[in-house]
This record gives C-alpha cells, sequence and structure tokens, in this order.
C-alpha cells in the first residue's frame, strides 16, 4: 500500500515542477521580448533623427551656396536674384535702407549730445535728508578739478557715465551745471530720451563731506569735495532740477 502511494506521487511531483518551469520560460520569454521591442523603436528613432540631420544639414549648405553666389553679385554690382524675383542692387539697398529706418529703436545712435542746464544744489535749503548746503561750499574742490573733474552719472551710477559736464559753477543762487549727454550707451541714450521726454529732471550730486557743523536737526555742509552731478527720477533736494537748453 505505501508502495503503490510513492509511485503515484512521483509523476505528479514531475508534472508540478515541469509546468513551473513552463511558466517560469514564458514569463522570461515575455519580458525578454518586451525589451527586444523597446531597443527596437529606440534604433528607430535614433534612425529618424539622424535623417533629420542629414536633411538640416543638406538645407544649411544649399542656404551657404545661395548666401555665397548672392554675395559674389553684390560684390560685382550685378543684381539680386533670388528665384524669378530680381532686384537690382541699388534698389535693394534703399529698401534695406529705409527698413532699417522704420524700425531704428529710440535708443539707437542719433550722433548729437543732448544740451541740458540746471542747478544741482541750492545755497540755504535743507534737502529731504536735513542737509544744507552754504554759498561757496564748492569752490575749493572746483577749484581743484575744475568741471572736468566732475562726473556726468545717470541715478548715481557708477558703472556708465552717459555724458560730460561743460560747465560747473557757484553763482548767487546755487550750484549751475551745463552739459550735454551723450550717445555713447543704450544707458546714456535711455537717459536723453527720458529727459527729452520730461519724464526724468531732477539733479543730485555725489561728494564727501570736507567741513560741517550742526544747527539743530540740521547739518550744514561748508565744505564739499564734488564727486559727480547725477540725473534722478526723484532728487534729495527737490528743487535741484535741469531742463533741456
Amino acid at each position: 500500500m505505501s508502495d503503490d502511494s510513492q509511485v503515484r506521487r512521483v509523476p505528479t511531483a514531475l508534472v508540478i515542477a515541469v509546468v513551473v518551469q513552463t511558466i517560469g520560460g514564458l514569463v522570461w520569454a515575455g519580458g525578454a521580448a518586451a525589451r527586444i521591442a523597446t531597443l527596437e523603436q529606440r534604433v528607430s528613432e535614433q534612425r529618424l533623427v539622424a535623417e533629420r540631420l542629414a536633411r538640416l544639414e543638406t538645407q544649411g549648405e544649399a542656404t551657404a551656396a545661395v548666401v555665397e553666389r548672392i554675395e559674389r553679385r553684390l560684390e560685382g554690382g550685378g543684381g539680386v536674384v533670388s528665384g524669378e524675383w530680381r532686384v537690382a542692387s541699388g534698389e535693394a539697398n534703399q529698401a534695406i535702407g529705409r527698413r532699417q529706418a522704420r524700425l531704428r529703436s529710440p535708443l539707437a545712435p542719433r550722433h548729437s549730445p543732448l544740451l541740458i542746464q540746471g542747478y544741482a544744489s541750492l545755497w540755504g535749503v535743507a534737502d529731504l535728508n536735513g542737509d544744507v548746503v552754504q554759498a561757496g561750499a564748492f569752490a575749493d574742490s572746483l577749484a581743484k578739478t575744475g568741471a572736468e573733474g566732475v562726473r556726468m552719472l545717470n541715478q548715481h551710477d557708477g558703472r556708465a557715465p552717459i555724458g560730460v559736464w561743460d560747465e560747473v559753477r557757484e553763482d548767487e543762487r546755487g550750484l549751475f551745471v551745463r552739459g550735454r549727454i551723450e550717445d555713447w550707451s543704450p544707458e546714456a541714450r535711455f537717459a536723453a530720451a527720458q529727459s527729452r521726454a520730461g519724464a526724468m529732471d531732477g539733479l543730485s550730486i555725489g561728494y564727501r563731506t570736507a567741513r560741517a557743523r550742526r544747527l539743530g536737526r540740521l547739518r550744514v555742509l561748508s565744505g564739499v569735495d564734488l564727486w559727480e552731478v547725477s540725473l534722478v527720477t526723484f532728487p534729495m533736494l527737490p528743487g535741484a532740477r535741469f531742463s533741456v537748453a
């Protein structure tokens, strides 16, 4: 009885083992097939990319050849040819010039400085910080440097002067300045455009205090080393203004 049961159990175990191995093989085969399909898709995508790059390279070479032919015609005084469109080189240059004139930015070089003048400081008038400049406070500094030693800046930004002060002097009212905003940089042209439009008309001085005394809450400046006069939107001294000359 015992021997017969053992004989019947052996085939059952073998069948189970074969089934397990078969299932495992099918699972592995399915995973391998999925991986192969993924690799084939990637290879196909790379092939498409390579084909597109080749077409772009061909188009680029063709474009470069056309540009070269046009440049040779322009240098030789011939017409500009593009398909069936033919324009004489002189007319083409005129058309380009007109288009550039229409598209020129307001900040583009104008080759003409903007003349301005005004007062950078007023005698005996307190600014918003409580500083009062006494008449003659700039005399020593200007005697050393003159107007050429005073920089014209925009909003006290010392990285890029926007023009030149041709005249900096004291008079009975305060510190009078006259100068020109040049067109040598985008910052300068922007400041000139703002000034011309009236969007900016304030002046502010950059300096080192040489002599001062306290008078209540005020500080009276009797000696000032003047470094720069800036065009500003909101001056510390509200009456320090300039106008376009």
